[in-house]
């Protein structure tokens, strides 16, 4: 009985240890895996193409919806799933499963996240555009200062727990001045990739110099102005924590102190916001510096950069 018992044990270790083998343990393991991305063109999509491009590994991706990812990876439909925040927070805090690396890790500072507005939108509409960049950049001073309230109105915008939200925030960097260097990259290596032409970009600098507009944020500063009476049509993406300036300016009335009145429009991810302003649904919105850029250039959707909203705050993640 004893021999019997000694071989069922083996047998279970021995079980056990291949099935650990035969998981993702290391960057190596990812080849020939099957990876998720919110959207191609995403600046998700980006940074996995960089990570594998540096690291000589070949893999597939597919497109999933970050809200989907999880139970997605838990079904075996994909390996691993690279998403912004607080996604790969949820999947390590519920799901018990591994970071395998950060964005941070992949390229530190990048930028992400930005706000935008409609170029036409700009030109008519000046004065709520300055009042919607100094509530964005009054709200981002206040998560800095003031983290754990940041914290739970994390938790209200996305639904999930303070314990996700609170490891998730860890790796977000909270910015409004615009990373124009960051972008600058960007775009060297969209070209690089393919993604955008050089006929469509022309003059980099001169491209940029218009892309983002990085002088209204000192008007911002000092702008005041209690009684517009206007409504600003507003897209962000679904539950994405880069977006959280957003949030804090809603919960904290400083949109309403300006006498604006924010209608939200929220999307599965930026590609389909661009969509948005190129069928001039959506005045402003928060979405990646990615497909801002592609779609900019690509389908000539003419949006112009007014703030950063976040560096770094995406993960891979995997079983």
């Amino acid at each position: 009985m004893k021999k019997i018992c000694s071989l069922l044990l083996v047998i279970l270790v021995v079980g056990c240890l291949s099935q650990q083998e035969g998981g993702i343990q290391s960057i190596d393991d990812l080849n020939g895996k099957t990876i998720a991305i919110p959207g191609k063109a995403t600046v998700q999509d980006f940074l996995l193409q960089r990570f594998l491009r540096d690291n000589n590994i070949t893999a597939t991706t597919i497109i999933v919806g970050p809200p989907e990812m999880i139970q997605t990876l838990e079904s075996g439909g994909i390996d691993g799933f690279i998403a912004w925040e607080p996604y790969p927070a949820r999947a390590v805090v519920e799901g018990e499963h591994m970071l395998l690396v950060t964005s941070r890790e992949i390229w530190p500072h990048h930028p992400c996240c930005v706000l935008a507005v409609q170029k036409e939108y700009l030109a008519e509409n000046k004065d709520v555009v300055l009042a919607v960049l100094a509530s964005h950049m009054r709200a981002t001073a206040f998560i800095l200062e003031n983290p754990q309230e940041a914290i739970r109105i994390g938790v209200d915008f996305t639904g999930m727990s303070e314990e996700v939200v609170s490891q998730a925030v860890q790796t977000i960097e909270y910015v409004y001045e615009p990373n124009y260097a960051g972008i600058k990259d960007y775009l060297e290596q969209l070209l690089e990739m393919e993604y955008v032409s050089s006929d469509d970009v022309g003059d980099m600098d001169t491209f940029l110099g218009e892309f983002v507009n990085s002088q209204l944020i000192e008007e911002a500063a000092a702008y005041s102005c209690s009684n517009l009476d206007r409504i600003v049509r507003m897209g962000y993406l679904r539950a994405d924590l880069h977006q959280l300036a957003l949030f804090v300016a809603l919960d904290q009335g400083y949109f309403e102190e300006f006498g604006l009145t924010v209608e939200l429009y929220v999307f599965s991810a930026g590609p389909q916001e661009m969509d948005a302003f190129g069928s001039q649904d959506i005045d402003m919105g928060y979405l990646g510096i990615a497909p801002a850029t592609t779609k900019r250039l690509n389908l000539g959707i003419p949006i112009v950069i007014l703030a950063g909203a976040n560096n770094e705050g995406s993960a891979l993640v995997v079983s």
